[in-house]
Order: C-alpha cells, then structure tokens, then sequence
C-alpha cells in the first residue's frame, strides 16, 4: 500500500503497528494490552466536512466518544503540518490504564478527497513538559505523500 506519510521517530521508540489508516509509536515500556500511555498515533479518518474546522470537529467528537474519559481542554489552534493548514486542540482526563491524569494532544490536517489525518501524541499530564521537545520534533519530521 502507499505511504501517506514517513516520520522521524526516537531511536529507543518503536512501532507498535497498526492498520493501514493507523499507526502508533511509543517508547520502550509505554503500552501495554490496553493502548498507550506515552506515545503517538497517527490516523487517516473520513469526514463529512470539506472544511478544516468542522473535519476537525468531527474527528475530536469520535474520539471523544471511544475514549470517553477524555474531554476537550482547549479550543482549535491554528498551526501547521508538514507546510499544511492544521488545527491543535488538547484533550485531558483520568486514564483508565494508569488511574492518572492524561493528556492528548490532537492536530489535524485534510487530506485530498475528504479525509482528515491526525496525529494524537499521548503523555501522563505531569510528563507532558518532557514529552512536549520530543513530540515537536515528531512533527516537525512528519512528511505527507503529496498526493494526498
């Protein structure tokens, strides 16, 4: 299948796999049977909307509702990916897997034909502040295939 994107990820990080439209990276020791509790997704997402900020929407909705500990902490900021328009917004709650506070960063970007593709990086909130240098390098790695 063609890659709709490459990413530099940490040496001591490694693939957990994925499906074709998801893959997650985490460092050694971060997940277990029941997901990740440091770490980042990325996922392609279909979407009704055409616009950016009504995908976006759409998409922290549906993850909102399978991870419904979480609730939305910020409003969308304007950012960008791989040179695209992109919006972040920022997630918190009481993980399940650790009993601890939580917090998932989400930042979008459209995709041709509809589709949204995001990049949800995940920490314990009291380790946000050491993760935050690593997942800015993520990003900033992150090349989209520009057929998409």
């Amino acid at each position: 299948s063609v890659q709709i994107f490459s990413v530099g990820i940490p040496s001591n990080w490694q693939s957990l796999g994925g499906d074709d439209n998801t893959s997650s990276f985490a460092p050694q020791g971060a997940y277990g049977s029941q997901g990740i509790t440091h770490g980042v997704m990325f996922s392609v997402a279909q979407s009704n909307y055409r616009d950016l900020q009504n995908a976006t929407n759409e998409v922290v909705q549906g993850l909102l509702q399978s991870n419904n500990y979480l609730s939305q902490t910020t409003n969308f900021q304007r950012t960008t990916m791989d040179g695209r328009d992109a919006l972040a917004a920022t997630l918190t709650g009481r993980s399940p897997i650790t009993g601890q506070s939580e917090r998932v960063t989400v930042i979008t970007t459209m995709l041709a034909g509809g589709q949204v593709f995001y990049m949800a990086a995940v920490t314990p909130q009291t380790e946000y502040a050491t993760y935050q240098r690593t997942f800015n390098d993520i990003l900033r790695s992150l090349k989209l295939n520009s057929s998409y």
